[in-house]
């Protein structure tokens, strides 16, 4: 055999395509030029896309995709709340501790007072604040070695901040859940952070993050969203504890952040101690997970780090994080002590070098403020000319590949009283931080370009054997993520027209349930003659007003100082409370619809809410009456149907407007609540959540925008294949409701879900519905899984068994509130007193998210086909082929195998003979044998 036969065997037998035509013989030139063109531009052509596949591959970037927009936030840390005081020494401790060894001596006493002043200001990034405050001032230098002991015994502990701690409903002594905290600002305290200081005799067995059997930090989690769900501090003014000539406004810097990462001051929040205010901070999280496909990139590669270790008990100050945060924390503090050899005095000594920073060190503080808030820029980037690049720091941070990040939203309220309070609580700081939705946004970072992908284009090469293997891991491969494969979701169009999306529902409720004059006519008249029972119902009405989800708590104080009270009959107190609260006509002055006005009576409706009776526009879940108008939304088709309204611009003046009455005088007299109206936007399926409401009050004189923007989450129909566990969420024609009962009839939507457990809860605890109950601490809370961390038995008193999963396809709606002063409107055309409340679209589009499979059947044959005819050459008639080679081989296999005695064509011509003639004895013939015949030899020996 040849070189030549061999290469000659391989045109003809093997499997590239276009071979044997150029060897044929009997082929044209003509044709064999062809080919051979073919096979040449074939191989510039693999040749080209490898390379260029290669290069992808190599420099491929990262891509983030939504992995489940409904994350359950059980599986999320609930944030860490750091609270600082804005004054960092208490003048009554520095009077005790310092200033009094000096009375005698008022010039040095003067030294001393100015100089803890001053050392309590140093903090970032406000250094240069202390160029003016020590102008023309006289100050004494303290040893540097006391400076951070002294800072700690003059600071504020814990009993003289906080008054009350809440969690979840519950109270606890604030000791026993709050740790020291150090920050950029100055000594903090923490509630749920990691980074907090910790103790080797910490006496507290609940306070969070608490350690785990193997040395992991656990934090607390949550799973409850809304008003009263998450933490609440009631805490002293402080106003007594400043120096005199401290002219800031009293209060506290307040920062949410990540149990792991060390507190930013500079995204701290400010709450300052104002008359009867209530500071809300509403938190949405996003979570974004690193795939594996991201171990295949180095450092230098890679625009994120992989963060894999966890945070454990350590002793050691800013080591137990690798936030990007933590990382410039870390870079300011290495910036100031090579600038001016110290460590401010709220840290520990950079690497236990230098000394701690004294009034000696704040010019060079002040110099570096600059150098502190300016990392380095990078090279080669345009934007940055060198006139706008200040003195920076070199610190190399990179953000983690796997995150959690908090979105917070500041809100002020204010506080509602259903009894006198005491004077002294009046100026008292009130704070709540919780969780804004039921759920997290997850995301999924990955390589754009994987292994995979590569190997489907260069493996076509490999030798048979190796190809078979080859495939043979892949269809395993693409088996397992069919069989296991995750829901991702997609932009599917980032201009949605809002002419295909249901304008939100609005529903409004007036802070008073009850007209005072209705009340009187009603009630109170009938006992003008007996003024104790007359006071009696008087006080009972007001209870019943009261009656709200989630605020009961505040009653028993009422009761308290109200003891003359009477029970209504059961039976009629709905309809009792029907007849005493604001009409519509006695609540609206006038409504506008896209710019036309309406009779408010024909575009609003009766809707039942956990807060009492109130008025909804295009709600699903509203009280439909047999004479409704004709127009009234939403409508109602022949089918039953409801139809909402929709709207396709936006913009001021082009949604829902309303001029609402003024109802000051309409309020019971000792009701000391603030006046106005609570305004609840949601989906017209959806039941109104009043934990999300906005409160819009008539005193203030301001006109209230709502802004609203839209997305929508379709659901796609490769998702049927996966039951409803699988997929974490319900389609709504797999859970149609049968029932009619209020108020889960009209929705199958989560807060509709959540709030008829409630009610459940309720009729179970109290056997009766609302609004007239008290369930404390349960209608907060929904119950954990037992497989969660982060829900330790202390965490939750007691909880409803909900159960309450959300929907495949959904519309989410996210408002902005934003108050204007009223002058823009002409004041002769509506009442002298009136509230104005717009609802409209914030943008001209939404966007629309695509949920589905991430790997489908069809994408499954495809993998199957493509890798068959990459590594192989084969198709679907190739495998028509092989399953016949098969069947034929094995049949061949089978005669060969299997012993079967078959006759010779002689014997077979003996029994035709003997069967036509059907006369035979044995073998003695009755007949001449025909000649041709040769008898056995068993028949020669018979004797005839």
């Amino acid at each position: 055999m040849t070189l030549k036969s061999i290469w000659v065997d391989y045109c003809k037998n093997g499997s590239i395509h276009g071979l044997r035509h150029i060897i044929q013989k009997d082929e044209k030139p003509w044709m064999r030029f062809i080919w051979v063109l073919l096979l040449i531009v074939s191989s510039i052509a693999i040749v080209v896309l490898v390379s260029a596949s290669w290069e992808k591959y190599s420099y491929s970037s990262m891509e983030i995709t939504v992995d489940d927009p409904h994350y359950p936030i059980t599986k999320i840390d609930f944030p860490a709340v750091t609270i600082c005081p804005i004054s960092k020494i208490m003048y009554s401790k520095a009077l005790n501790l310092v200033l009094n060894k000096y009375s005698n001596d008022s010039d040095l006493r003067t030294k001393w007072a100015n100089s803890l002043q001053a050392l309590s200001r140093i903090q970032f990034p406000h250094n240069t604040i202390l160029h003016y405050f020590l102008q023309n001032k006289s100050t004494v230098n303290i040893p540097l070695n006391d400076i951070s002991d002294l800072m700690l015994k003059l600071a504020p502990s814990i009993e003289d901040i906080f008054q009350k701690c809440i969690w979840r409903g519950a109270m606890y002594k604030c000791k026993d859940i709050l740790r020291f905290q150090r920050t950029e600002e100055g000594f903090c305290y923490s509630f749920n952070s990691q980074t907090a200081e910790r103790n080797e005799n910490d006496n507290s067995q609940i306070n969070p993050p608490l350690i785990g059997s193997d040395g992991v930090l656990i934090p607390l989690r949550n799973n409850a969203a809304g008003k009263g769900t998450g933490l609440s501090l009631i805490m002293s003014n402080m106003s007594d504890n400043f120096f005199p000539n401290d002219n800031r406004r009293r209060g506290f810097n307040v920062m949410v952040h990540t149990p792991d990462s060390f507190p930013d001051v500079a995204s701290a929040y400010k709450v300052h101690a104002v008359h009867h205010r209530i500071t809300r901070i509403s938190v949405s999280v996003a979570q974004v997970e690193a795939d594996d496909s991201l171990d295949r990139l180095d450092n230098t590669n890679s625009h994120c780090y992989l963060y894999k270790a966890k945070a454990e008990y350590l002793s050691s100050l800013l080591h137990k994080s690798s936030s990007e945060d933590t990382c410039f924390i870390k870079c300011r503090l290495r910036a100031i002590y090579n600038a001016c050899n110290c460590t401010q005095y709220f840290f520990k000594l950079y690497k236990g070098l230098g000394s701690h920073c004294g009034i000696e060190h704040i010019p060079c503080l002040i110099a570096n403020d600059i150098l502190q808030r300016n990392p380095k820029v990078p090279e080669d980037v345009p934007g940055f000319p060198k006139w706008s690049i200040p003195f920076s720091m070199n610190c190399g941070c990179r953000p983690p590949c796997s995150f959690m990040a908090y979105t917070t939203e500041l809100r002020y309220e204010v506080r509602q009283f259903v009894n006198n309070e005491p004077p002294s609580s009046r100026y008292d700081v009130y704070l709540e931080i919780n969780y804004r939705e039921l759920y997290a946004t997850s995301y999924r970072r990955s390589m754009r370009y994987t292994t995979q992908d590569l190997l489907g284009r260069l493996l076509w090469a490999v030798l048979m054997a190796v190809a078979s293997v080859t495939i043979l891991v892949h269809l395993y491969a693409s088996w397992k993520t069919f069989s296991y494969s995750s829901i991702q979701i997609v932009v599917d169009d980032p201009r949605f027209p809002l002419s295909k999306i249901d304008f939100p529902a609005v529903t409004i409720c007036s802070i008073n349930k009850i007209l005072y004059s209705k009340a009187k006519r009603l009630v109170l008249s009938k006992y003008e003659n007996e003024p104790e029972l007359k006071k009696k119902y008087e006080n009972s009405l007001y209870t019943m007003e009261f009656l709200q989800y989630p605020y009961y708590k505040e009653l028993p104080s009422f009761v308290e100082s109200n003891p003359v009270l009477t029970n209504f009959s059961l039976e009629t107190i709905s309809d009792l409370m029907l007849k005493l609260m604001p009409t519509v006509d006695e609540m609206f002055d006038r409504c506008y619809w896209r710019g036309t006005g309406f009779n408010c009576s024909e575009i609003l409706r009766l809707q039942r809410t956990e807060e009492g009776f109130c008025y909804s526009f295009n709600s699903k879940t509203s009280e439909r009456m047999a004479n409704d108008s004709e127009f009234n939304p939403p409508i109602a088709k022949p089918n039953g149907k409801l139809i909402p309204l929709k709207n396709n611009v936006a913009g001021k003046m082009t949604g829902l407007e309303l001029i609402m009455k003024s109802l000051i005088t309409e309020y019971f007299p000792n009701d000391k609540r603030f006046k106005g109206y609570n305004i609840m936007i949601h989906t017209p399926e959806d039941f109104p959540d009043i934990a999300s409401s906005y409160k819009v009050y008539s005193e203030l004189n301001q006109s209230s925008r709502i802004s609203v923007s839209v997305s929508h989450i379709r659901a796609d129909e490769s998702l049927h294949r996966l039951d409803e566990k699988e997929r974490k969420c319900f389609f709504y024609e797999t859970r149609t409701t049968t029932t009619k009962n209020f108020p889960s009839s009209r929705s199958n939507a989560e807060d509709n879900c959540y709030s008829e457990c409630r009610l459940k809860s309720t009729y179970k605890m109290c056997n009766c519905t609302p609004y007239y109950f008290d369930m404390k601490v349960l209608q907060h809370n929904a119950r954990a899984s037992d497989e969660e961390f982060g829900f330790l038995k202390w965490n939750v008193q007691d909880f409803m068994n909900c159960s309450c999963p959300h929907p495949c396809s959904f519309v989410g709606y996210t408002t902005e509130i934003r108050n204007y002063a009223k002058d823009f409107l002409a004041y002769t055309k509506f009442p002298h007193a009136y509230t104005h409340i717009e609802v409209h679209y914030k943008e001209r589009f939404a966007i629309s998210y695509l949920r589905s499979m991430k790997y489908t059947t069809q994408d499954l044959l495809v993998t199957f086909g493509g890798m068959a005819s990459l590594f192989l050459g084969c198709s679907l008639v190739s495998v028509v082929e092989l399953i016949y080679v098969i069947y034929k081989s094995l049949i061949m296999l089978k005669h060969k195998y299997t012993k079967v005695q078959t006759l010779s064509k002689h014997e077979q011509q003996l029994i035709l003979y003997r069967r036509q003639r059907k006369t035979h004895h044995f073998c003695k013939p009755l007949y001449i044998k025909p000649p041709g015949i040769t008898l056995p030899e068993v028949c020669k020996k018979v004797k005839y």
